[in-house]
């Protein structure tokens, strides 16, 4: 199971550093018998951290605003 993190965490490196800048990160929808794993929120946080993205100014602001982020953008 590790390996498939590794694997999924790897791949999700690569593809935003090729400049894809949209993922769907389906929170729950990991199935574990079918050896299937999605992203997750935590996902796109690692590759923003990563790669030094910020989030757009309007939606950084309303993430503070609904309390949801404090004024360094963390959540």
């Amino acid at each position: 199971m590790g390996s498939l993190l590794i694997r999924l965490k790897r791949a999700l490196t690569l593809t935003a550093a090729a400049a894809n800048n949209f993922i769907i990160a389906v929170p729950g929808a990991d199935d574990i018998m079918l050896n299937y794993q999605s992203t997750s929120v935590h996902d796109q946080l690692y590759i923003r951290d990563l790669l030094k993205v910020r989030r757009s100014l309007k939606f950084a602001k309303w993430l503070q605003n609904m309390e949801i982020a404090d004024q360094n953008g963390k959540l």
